[in-house]
């Protein structure tokens, strides 16, 4: 529900050319959040696997209610109406191989994680995991462009 609702909230600040927020939530807060809980975690209940998972929701769901409040404060669910939205079947069926397409792309992505698990130890799937997201940040630059350019190209040819 939280990682749904964050992409919405993408979207909605992509549709918007306004993107600060989203990016402060997910560059700045989040992030920040992590290692803060974790560490408060670590400190008050010992070096556990829950204090890594808290640590994640914790800063997920306080990332979903600072995009939520940016949005309220934007004013852009006035502008939300679901009185428009006549025709939801086709919507849905339209929706439906995407939603369809959107889990074999996750299902895709997460193969080489999910057989190595499979595979091996749980050592080296997290050495794999840091060496894959570290191998990933040069991306980076290609996604922010992405994010700032993308709606703005799309307006100049429509």
């Amino acid at each position: 529900m939280f990682f749904s609702t964050i992409t919405i909230a993408q979207g909605v600040f992509r549709g918007v050319k306004h993107i600060k927020p989203f990016v402060i939530n997910q560059d700045f807060i989040v992030p920040l959040l992590k290692i803060l809980v974790l560490v408060i975690s670590i400190i008050f209940l010992g070096n556990q696997i829950e204090t890594i998972i808290l640590s994640f929701y914790v800063s997920i769901i306080i990332g979903c209610l600072y995009l939520i409040n940016a949005i309220r404060k934007k004013d852009l669910f006035g502008k939300i109406s679901l009185e428009s939205m006549k025709n939801y079947k086709q919507v849905l069926l339209y929706s439906f191989p995407l939603l369809f397409t959107g889990f074999l792309g996750f299902i895709s992505q997460k193969t080489d994680v999910f057989m190595i698990g499979y595979l091996l130890n749980d050592q080296d799937v997290g050495v794999y995991r840091i060496a894959l997201q570290i191998g990933t940040l040069s991306s980076f630059t290609l996604v922010a462009f992405n994010m700032i350019f993308a709606p703005t190209i799309s307006s100049l040819f429509s």
